[in-house]
């Protein structure tokens, strides 16, 4: 009996070094820091996420170069002071509202690759003379702010304010300058596809303007002939795809290759304008693209994507560009050389 009480107590003390071995690993990796880890991704072909009907053919490529960004965890964390290609950034700086939650910051990264998956539709069209109508618009809720209370979420979809249902960003202004301050109004939203009716407050802002405390994102669909579709994958989010992405429709809508056969990669932001806007983690995205014959970056990031080349000693040839024209004029300069 001695020598099974022995042995019992034997495997409960190996049982509770094992759950607490089980437990550090848990604290390690698996519970979440405030923080994301950013570190070098790579490059893309986006041949397969943008479909046109009866598109022209390319022979070389546009290519999308990216940043990988992982979920911080105490391990990940004191790995990044030892890894040198591992980069942390406070959760807090990608929000608008101390309250906001991961799954608002992803739906917003979302909303922002929309945008410049509309832009691109647009900005390619109209330049290659196609046609294009706006289909549909939804208004969406993009943020929150601290110095306003409000029942509104990010990714809400406001079908009416006070009963009323209008189109645009601009109209809905308008009911709100009808108002008082600090008059309460009825938003009227689609939230997880349920229809609910939110109780929110006009404020003053700092400027003197009358606002519910929210920004607000126009979620466009258009109406193109060719017919196109856009699939970027679940995880692929944010807004610096926008420029490739307009280069790619452009260049399956014209006749010419504007590819001329090169491995082409290319990022920055986009709007309707077709204004090419920074970005971040330009470093990385420079390595990322070692491997393409071209690199087309904002002129905000030039500088230091030259840098980033000299250092690594890369042979990608780099170039600036402001707008989606500028970006069309300088890879046929380049190419026709």
């Amino acid at each position: 009996m001695k020598e099974y009480l022995k042995a019992l107590k034997k495997e409960f003390i190996k049982d509770k070094y094992l759950i607490l071995i089980e437990l550090i690993i848990i604290a390690l990796f698996f519970i979440p820091l405030n923080y994301y880890i950013e570190t070098g991704g790579g490059m893309k072909n986006i041949g397969n996420r943008v479909q046109i009907d009866n598109s022209y053919k390319e022979k070389g490529s546009f290519n999308i170069v990216y940043v990988e960004q992982l979920d911080a965890t105490i391990g990940t964390y004191l790995l990044s002071f030892i890894i040198p290609s591992w980069e942390r950034t406070k959760i807090s700086s990608y929000q608008y509202n101390d309250e906001e939650t991961i799954k608002d910051l992803t739906i917003r990264s979302k909303l922002d690759l929309k945008q410049v998956s509309n832009a691109a539709i647009y900005n390619a069209y109209n330049e290659a003379n196609k046609d294009i109508s706006i289909k549909s618009n939804k208004i969406i809720v993009y943020a929150t702010f601290n110095d306003y209370k409000t029942n509104l979420k990010v990714g809400d979809e406001i079908l009416k304010i006070d009963n009323i249902k209008k189109d645009k960003i601009e109209e809905y202004k308008e009911i709100i300058n009808s108002k008082n301050i600090n008059d309460n109004i009825i938003v009227t939203v689609k939230r997880k596809n349920k229809i609910k009716d939110i109780n929110t407050k006009i404020y003053k802002s700092k400027n003197n303007e009358k606002v519910l405390g929210i920004s607000l994102f126009n979620d466009i669909t258009y109406n193109t002939n060719p017919k196109v579709k856009i699939k970027f994958k679940h995880n692929e989010e944010g807004p610096s795809g926008g420029l490739v992405t307009a280069l790619k429709i452009y260049n399956l809508l014209t006749k010419e290759d504007i590819t001329k056969g090169k491995t082409i990669a290319a990022t920055g932001t986009l709007e309707d304008d077709g204004k090419v806007g920074e970005i971040g983690g330009i470093k990385y995205k420079v390595i990322g693209a070692k491997k393409a014959d071209i690199f087309l970056v904002p002129k905000e990031n030039y500088k230091e994507a030259v840098s980033v080349a000299k250092k690594h000693k890369l042979k990608v040839k780099i170039i600036s560009v402001s707008t989606f024209k500028d970006a069309l004029n300088k890879l046929n300069k380049e190419l026709n050389n």
